[in-house]
């Protein structure tokens, strides 16, 4: 049975610019519960990053920060929609807190192979080391505990995502956004791929 997200998602969409402390600490115990996502289905990934654009752009107005979406081409994916909609939003929130003013973040697919694409948000903030890559999806790693401090954050959004990819068989990662920042990503399985497989 499909295990319904969106009251979560409805919660989090209204407080997730402050990204209040005691929801990040529930639903990452919920997470870690082993919850289920339910039934893989197809979905419109441009759709449910719409509007999570739409919910974030007041986050952007006090550095002029312009959200780019350029997911036109994107293929429907396997996945939930929910789910899918909290990880991109936990990605993009990151990239505006940590972009800095008068930049953009963008929000783009590319084609990994027959299977696979990628959903990634890419910022031009200071980046992330490679020794710290792998563990910016651990719960409460920071990076900068200074800096995290004040522009403030649970620590936990990044690990949210990593587990609720791993609930759909996805994976998860962060690479250089070269000349400077970061890309955070979601390998996903395109829904043409998937139907071959199921017919």
């Amino acid at each position: 049975a499909v295990i319904a997200l969106a009251g979560i998602v409805c919660d989090k969409s209204v407080k997730i610019a402050g990204d209040v402390f005691t929801e990040d600490i529930v639903f990452y115990m919920r997470t870690q519960h082993n919850l289920s996502i339910g039934d893989r289905t197809a979905e419109k990934i441009k759709i449910s990053i719409g509007s999570a654009l739409d919910e974030l752009e007041p986050m952007t107005k006090d550095k002029d920060i312009k959200l780019v979406n350029k997911l036109d081409s994107c293929p429907s994916v396997v996945g939930d929609e929910s789910a899918m909609k909290i990880i991109i939003s936990n990605y993009i929130n990151n990239a505006i807190k940590h972009s800095p003013k008068k930049s953009s973040v963008i929000i783009d697919c590319e084609k990994i192979d027959k299977d696979f694409c990628r959903i990634q948000v890419r910022d031009s903030g200071a980046g992330i080391a490679k020794k710290y890559r792998e563990r910016v999806f651990e719960r409460f790693f920071r990076v900068d505990k200074g800096r995290s401090k004040k522009i403030g954050g649970t620590g936990l959004g990044l690990s949210i995502s990593k587990n609720l990819a791993l609930m759909m068989g996805y994976s998860v990662g962060v690479e250089s956004n070269e000349p400077k920042g970061s890309i955070f990503y979601i390998d996903v399985k395109s829904y043409q791929e998937a139907s071959r497989e199921v017919a």
